[in-house]
């Protein structure tokens, strides 16, 4: 089965949720253009190795912070709070695509966070195999629309979080071009992943999406419209209630 995301575009549903709920705070890992953090008009805190903004996202902030260093470096010489003292209420995590790297920036953003945050994930659901692989490989059979992307295999966090943490809301939405993972009921105490972080790793490491199954992954994840995710009562009812 061929499994595609065919909702709003991952920056414009960025753009009609900044709307739709008014952050104060705005967390990013995975600055490169700008383009996710143009999107959010509130004081935002960006964390990227190797920045290429070349255009003006400041819009009316009156605090925009650019941190040029990998997201283990910022965790350890920085916290989140320093910079944005309630903590972020939209954290969006976009880093380097393996999971390892996801699962820690997921772990030490949501110590900063309030109970009430919402973390977005990206790329979690892939359409193919292929893009799910740990290194980039272009396949020159594959479609056009589609050969270019890679995910790596960050989906795992979509597993890891449900056998762990499964009180969390997760919502996955079906943001093109690779999905969009809202998490919320967020708790900054827990210490279960941080607590088996190398067990985790290792558990999963051993899991291949081919062995997992795609279409397993999609079914149990289904994703949901990221337009009508959009309307009340969901906006400002249960699943979107964090601020």
């Amino acid at each position: 089965m061929a499994w595609n995301h065919t909702g709003i575009d991952y920056l414009t549903f960025f753009s009609q949720l900044d709307g739709a709920l008014a952050p104060q705070a705005y967390f990013e890992i995975g600055t490169s253009t700008g383009s996710s953090v143009l999107c959010f008009s509130c004081d935002a805190l960006c964390v990227d190795p190797i920045m290429q903004v070349e255009r003006n996202v400041i819009r009316q902030r009156k605090r925009l912070f650019f941190l040029q260093m990998k997201s283990d470096e910022f965790f350890r010489q920085h916290t989140i709070r320093q910079f944005l003292p309630n903590g972020p209420d939209i954290a969006f995590l976009d880093g380097m695509h393996r999971f390892e790297y996801l699962l820690r920036d997921f772990i030490n953003t949501e110590r900063e966070c309030h109970p009430r945050s919402l973390i977005l994930l990206h790329d979690c659901l892939p359409n193919n195999e292929r893009m799910a692989e740990r290194a980039p490989r272009l396949d020159a059979d594959e479609a056009a629309g589609t050969r270019f992307s890679w995910t790596g295999d960050v989906w795992r966090m979509l597993p890891i979080l449900k056998k762990y943490r499964p009180e969390l809301h997760i919502v996955p939405l079906d943001c093109p071009p690779t999905g969009l993972v809202a998490c919320m009921n967020l708790d900054p105490s827990s210490r279960v992943l941080d607590r088996n972080y190398f067990d985790i790793v290792a558990e999963f490491l051993r899991i291949d999406l081919r062995d997992y199954g795609l279409d397993r992954l999609w079914e149990e994840f289904r994703p949901l419209s990221s337009l009508e995710i959009l309307q009340p009562p969901h906006v400002s009812g249960a699943m979107f209630t964090v601020f």
